[in-house]
């Protein structure tokens, strides 16, 4: 890859790693056809906001999709899964292609968390962030925001950066089917209108099914790209499902890491 091409991948990366530490509101300026239903894209994004942060339990898998012809980093699909149990313990997992290596074809990332302990694989490497926060807000941008969307949700009180429900000028399209599932569309802009969003969400049950996201940076670079999910929430989660499941040579520094080149499960 040429030095323009890096750029450019880096500059879509940080973009994105700063919504996990932290970023501001800013509203929609887009037209947006009102529904028959009663309810408004705020109503909407409130009940989200309840369901997820009283979830006892939350898992999904899912899956980060680039449009076609879409630009680095989001070169192919990103799959992903998420698992959750109230109050302390947390998984997510993903895969995807390294942003800037080309030599390292993939990159695998969990994110672990078990009462006040931390740990999270990447770059063959396990290591103990200082925060839940901190492990998220390093996997946001190689993950296309997959490692932020929803955990944020879950952990309001210890996953800083914007939700998807905070969006006070958000609009409400019509309604359309996602999966077999009738949906609410809510549009969103933010990031100073470099992030364009609609967020389907499931009618019944207010769960995040789908992100359809359109990023545009001031040196002209785009990218559109759809996360997918498959959500099941107040369900039990399996002890299996929570375990870190990294590489069994790799040993845990708060200040380094010891290498292992055996994939995460």
């Amino acid at each position: 890859m040429n030095s323009n091409g890096r750029l450019k991948v880096t500059t879509l990366v940080l973009a994105f790693a700063s919504i996990g530490i932290g970023c501001r509101n800013f509203w929609s300026t887009a037209n947006a056809a009102s529904t028959t239903d009663a309810m408004t894209a705020s109503m909407v994004l409130h009940r989200v906001a309840t369901v997820y942060a009283t979830a006892k339990t939350y898992q999904d898998t899912g899956v980060v999709k680039p449009a076609a012809g879409g630009a680095a980093p989001f070169l192919s699909d990103v799959p992903f899964s998420t698992a959750y149990r109230a109050p302390d313990r947390f998984r997510f997992a993903f895969v995807a292609m390294h942003p800037v290596m080309i030599q390292t074809p993939a990159l695998r990332g969990i994110i672990y968390r078990n009462g006040k302990d931390v740990e999270q694989w990447a770059f063959s490497k396990l290591t103990a962030p200082s925060s839940l926060d901190i492990a998220i807000a390093r996997a946001t941008g190689v993950s296309s925001s997959a490692a932020h969307n929803i955990p944020v949700l879950l952990m309001p009180q210890l996953v800083s950066g914007r939700k998807l429900t905070d969006d006070a000028k958000a609009q409400l399209l019509p309604e359309a089917p996602c999966d077999g599932h009738t949906c609410y569309r809510v549009q969103e802009s933010h990031f100073r209108g470099r992030i364009m969003e609609i967020v389907w969400i499931d009618r019944t049950s207010f769960l995040v099914r789908r992100i359809d996201s359109h990023l545009t940076l001031p040196n002209g670079v785009t990218s559109s790209f759809s996360t997918i999910y498959q959500p099941v929430i107040n369900a039990p989660v399996a002890d299996s499902a929570l375990k870190l499941d990294a590489p069994a040579s790799g040993t845990v520094s708060a200040a380094g890491s010891a290498s292992s080149s055996a994939p995460p499960n």
